[in-house]
């Protein structure tokens, strides 16, 4: 039986500050961004922590059985096609649509892989899989699907046991 979580209108941006006082400050959510030694490794737990709190919250929204045998993962990242182009100013993501002869320069491994890693850790913290290690999770694979507006974005997570 395959199980599907819909993540709606992912986040773009996280807050990499924790400030009680102060508007927090936000980063790009990039695999490059947050693991490319900018930021510190103090600045990259809240990021991450903060990506799980907004990932757990999203994974609550579904009914959820436990996989106690190996699984295989698809993750669907729809988004626009000039994603790396989204900025974020005074609180609100700036976005434009693009030409027909655009040609985007961003790689979805960038977008995915820490998305997949923050998805897969909530997983097994909701105890939806006993592990992330290759013993329960067997195949992951993903892929971009184009959207027309960065309204419509949305990560899509199918799991399934392998012995299905």
């Amino acid at each position: 039986m395959k199980q599907t979580i819909v993540i709606p209108e992912f986040l773009t941006h996280v807050e990499k500050t924790d400030n009680k006082v102060a508007p927090n400050k936000f980063v790009k959510i990039n695999n490059q961004t947050i693991y490319n030694g900018a930021i510190t490794r103090f600045t990259r737990n809240t990021v991450i922590g903060n990506m799980h709190k907004y990932i757990e919250d999203a994974v609550d929204k579904h009914i959820l059985r436990q996989h106690l045998s190996p699984v295989k993962i698809k993750f669907i990242i729809k988004t626009v096609l000039n994603h790396g182009s989204i900025s974020r100013r005074n609180g609100k993501i700036n976005w434009k649509k693009v030409g027909k002869n655009y040609v985007p320069n961003w790689d979805i491994e960038n977008l995915s892989s820490i998305w997949i890693k923050c998805i897969n850790d909530v997983l097994v913290k909701k105890r939806i899989l006993v592990d992330d290690n290759v013993k329960f999770i067997k195949k992951i694979s993903y892929e971009f699907e184009e959207v027309d507006d960065i309204s419509e974005r949305e990560i899509i997570v199918e799991i399934q046991d392998i012995n299905e």
